[in-house]
C-alpha cells in the first residue's frame, strides 16, 4: 500500500513538472504535500520536508570564478600551451577513456610549471573530478584556454561609500 502512496505521489509530481526538470517551486510543493497528506501534516513537518528536498544552490558561478581568476594568471604570463597539456594527456590515456586520474593531471600541470597557485589548482581540478577522481583533460584544458574560451572579466568589488 506503501509503494502505491509512493508511486502516485511520483506521478503528481512528474504532472506538476512540466518542463521535465525534476523541480517544482516552492508553492505547488506544498499544495501537492497538504493535498495528499489531507492536512495531516504540520507547518514545521512541512519545513522539515522542504529543507530535505530543496534544490541545490548552483556552483556555476564559482566554477566560473576559479576559471575567471586562472585565466587571469594566464593572461598575465602570457600562457597558451594548453594544446600540448591536451596532447600528453592523450598519450598517457592508453585506454582511451577521455579521463585520467586527478592526481596524474596534477602532476603534469606541476611538472609543466603551470603558472596557477596550489590552491587554486586543487580547486579547479575538484570542480572538474568526477566521483571516481577522473578529469575529463579535454573539457578541462578546454575551460582553462583563454585564447578560445574566454569567460568574463572579473568585477572589483564595488564598495558603497558611507
Amino acid at each position: 500500500q506503501e509503494e502505491a502512496k509512493s508511486r502516485e505521489l511520483k506521478q503528481i509530481f512528474r504532472a506538476a513538472d512540466r518542463k521535465h526538470t525534476k523541480k517544482v517551486d516552492y508553492n505547488t510543493f506544498r499544495d501537492i504535500l497538504m493535498s495528499f497528506t489531507v492536512g495531516n501534516l504540520s507547518e514545521q513537518e512541512f519545513v522539515t520536508i522542504v529543507r530535505h528536498y530543496r534544490a541545490p544552490e548552483d556552483t556555476c558561478s564559482d566554477v566560473d570564478f576559479l576559471i575567471a581568476l586562472a585565466h587571469e594568471k594566464f593572461k598575465k604570463n602570457m600562457f597558451e600551451n594548453f594544446d600540448s597539456f591536451i596532447y600528453s594527456c592523450v598519450y598517457e590515456d592508453r585506454e582511451k577513456k577521455n579521463v585520467l586520474p586527478t592526481k596524474d593531471i596534477k602532476r603534469l600541470c606541476k611538472s609543466s610549471r603551470l603558472p596557477l597557485s596550489d590552491d587554486l589548482l586543487e580547486s579547479l581540478l575538484s570542480r572538474f573530478e568526477d566521483s571516481e577522481k577522473q578529469i575529463d583533460y579535454k573539457s578541462f584544458f578546454s575551460a582553462l584556454n583563454w585564447r578560445k574560451n574566454p569567460v568574463p572579466e572579473l568585477q572589483p568589488a564595488s564598495y558603497l561609500k558611507e
